[in-house]
């Protein structure tokens, strides 16, 4: 049962104070009391969303107040040791709460190193759809924080064909997205082991051939590629697996990184300063940092700080989980300089959330000014080609109808922009990936 359902139905909080219409609200709220209650049903609080975790039990209530100072009362989650602002967006609440990920529900398989002319790495591989579907099923059942309405849903839908899944109990759009974003490179593979080919549309698979392995890198961070697939012919294709009519994929780590590792000229286009503000930082832990500096050093909102990039970027975050900072002054006129700017592509919720959404206003200026260089899209184009995968994208109507079907289009496609994070719009680490290429 879900947290809107469980306010409606239940009527839990018929004793405290709540007023049941917040829950579809996106308002902000201050958490300014906490206290322990000896027995609360299911349900607890994140910084940023309110997260459901059926069949636990609560340990703490927080008191919280609205901007217009109305005390309502929350249960659960872990005692805030201090104030601190949340917003209460359960319906645009971003993927990541499940925490599904393929590399996750695989884990307990046993890897093996997996061997190509170029590459070599730990691999979790699967020659058949039975040794996939049974490491699903005890992958699942390790993952103790997983509701079991959602595990039992999952594993409902191991046997064939798997292009059909019957969403069951799983009613949530956000939780819907989540397994479709995540558990969806699972489905590509069962899938493609079963040999179901009429759900994918473009020549993913030569002529003639069927795919008789399936490889998963254990590294969830391998570059551009989400599995494997190797045909009974002994055809490599690698495989980019994205919900969506597009197919995003991390920008620094598949393209800058490559530009740096080969020492590409990107010079007179925006990629170079991009690359050049990149340097020293890695690129698959500390992007953020990297786009900071970027700003800093191209961005006119960040002129004449006292701060450095790198101090910027952590007293920022600092100050979203702290709630009080001594450099708010130095957020205050960035965030006026990006308000008299007055961009198109930073309105709405993203104005609303400054200056926590400054990280945002960086991701929406870079794509920007990448979307608008011609000679720079060609460039991302030819390297993308030049690491020949497939984007294999999954049907945005799946999470309605549960009727997997699949888009491959090959790496060196022409049709190609770059998008801005997908972060809520108060996460200033930009959680939800920090800027992206999208092939269409």
């Amino acid at each position: 049962m879900r947290f809107k359902e469980y306010i409606k139905e239940s009527g839990v909080f018929d004793n405290e104070k709540i007023d049941k219409k917040i829950i579809n609200k996106n308002n902000t709220f201050t958490i300014v009391d906490t206290g322990e209650i000896d027995d609360f049903d299911t349900w607890s609080i994140g910084k940023n969303i309110i997260k459901s975790k059926p069949f636990s039990k609560a340990k703490f209530y927080s008191k919280i107040m609205s901007d217009k100072g109305d005390i309502y009362y929350l249960v659960g989650g872990s005692k805030t040791s201090s104030p601190g602002k949340f917003d209460m967006s359960w319906e645009s609440s971003p993927t990541g709460r499940l925490k599904i990920e393929t590399t996750m529900i695989l884990k307990s398989h046993k890897s093996s190193l997996y061997e190509t002319p170029t590459l070599s790495f730990p691999a979790y591989i699967f020659d058949n759809v039975y040794e996939i579907t049974s490491t699903i099923n005890e992958g699942l059942d390790n993952m103790k924080n997983l509701p079991d309405y959602i595990v039992n849903t999952i594993k409902s839908n191991m046997a064939p064909p798997f292009y059909k899944f019957d969403w069951g109990d799983i009613k949530e759009k956000t939780e819907r997205n989540e397994i479709a974003v995540y558990f969806g490179e699972i489905l590509v593979a069962l899938s493609l082991l079963n040999n179901e080919m009429s759900v994918f549309k473009g020549d993913l698979i030569p002529k003639g051939e069927t795919v008789s392995k399936v490889i998963f890198p254990k590294d969830p961070s391998f570059k551009a590629v989400d599995s494997m697939i190797e045909t009974d012919k002994k055809t490599i294709i690698k495989i980019s697996s994205k919900k969506g009519k597009g197919a995003a994929a991390s920008l620094y780590g598949n393209v800058i990184s490559h530009i740096i590792d080969y020492n590409i000229n990107v010079s007179g286009t925006v990629l170079d300063s991009v690359v050049n503000t990149s340097r020293g930082y890695n690129l698959k832990r500390d992007v953020i940092s990297a786009m900071y500096n970027w700003a800093f050093v191209n961005l006119k909102e960040f002129k004449r700080l006292k701060l450095s990039s790198d101090q910027f970027k952590s007293e920022l975050i600092n100050y979203k989980n702290k709630g009080k900072s001594d450099y708010i002054d130095d957020f205050n006129i960035v965030s006026k300089r990006i308000k008299k700017g007055r961009y198109p592509h930073f309105k709405g919720k993203k104005l609303d959330n400054l200056p926590f959404s400054i990280s945002h206003f960086i991701s929406g200026e870079m794509a920007e000014k990448l979307n608008k260089d011609k000679k720079a899209m060609a460039m991302i184009l030819r390297i993308l080609g030049e690491e020949n995968y497939f984007q294999v994208s999954l049907d945005n109507s799946f999470v309605k109808t549960g009727k997997a079907k699949y888009i491959s289009k090959h790496s060196g496609s022409n049709n190609i922009r770059i998008l801005s994070s997908r972060a809520t719009y108060n996460d200033p680490k930009l959680s939800q990936a920090k800027i992206n290429y999208e092939i269409y």
